[in-house]
């Protein structure tokens, strides 16, 4: 009996030791390289709250299978901030760099 106890522990620290994590990797957005788009108008454009689907806003990424609709979620690639944020700031820096003559106004 005493030898099943010290087998057992040795089985649970051997695991403890040799086990670890990978640490997470994290990815942000970035604007595209853009050209400006000359316009003779001058409208002014206002950004809402982008919002995300349930699925995806985490902060891990979700990733689906192409053809399919398998989703896996990757515990160790992560986004640096909230997904619907990204998506917000990144859509005004490029359209402020599309349309510099624009104002962009960001209600996020």
């Amino acid at each position: 009996m005493k030898k099943g106890y010290i087998l057992a522990i040795c089985l649970l620290l051997g695991a403890c030791l040799g086990g670890y994590s990978t640490p997470p990797t994290f990815y942000t957005l970035t604007p595209t390289d853009t050209t400006a788009v000359s316009d003779q108008k001058k409208p002014e454009l206002g950004l809402a709250r982008v919002y995300v689907a349930r699925y995806v806003d985490r902060p891990q990424i979700v990733i689906q299978t192409p053809d399919t609709a398998e989703v896996s979620v990757s515990e160790q690639n992560r986004w640096i901030a909230p997904l619907s944020d990204l998506i917000g700031r990144i859509t005004a820096e490029n359209l402020t760099a599309l349309l510099p003559q624009t104002p962009i106004k960001n209600r996020t």
